[in-house]
């Protein structure tokens, strides 16, 4: 008897989608603890694909107190 193949695992763009369906807000760090290095990538190739994800620039203090800009983003609604 032959074993059943492996599943595959999700892609990087299928895992960010999973991401920005999970949480109301979603940004580039949050990406990358998925190991996924080119957040911004998948955010372009998922809006190629026809998903409308939204962004918006946000000013917050990080671990040093220093505030500091970064970008959030979220899926305005699915394909």
């Amino acid at each position: 008897m032959t074993p059943a193949p492996k599943p595959k695992p999700p892609t990087q763009k299928q895992r960010v989608l999973q991401l920005l369906r999970s949480r109301e807000r979603v940004t580039v760090r949050d990406i990358f603890q998925l190991g996924i290095n080119s957040p911004t990538a998948r955010i372009s190739e998922l809006r190629k694909d026809g998903y409308h994800i939204a962004h918006q620039d946000v000013t917050a203090p990080n671990q040093f107190g220093v505030n500091v800009e970064h970008r959030e983003y979220w899926l305005v609604e699915t394909k």
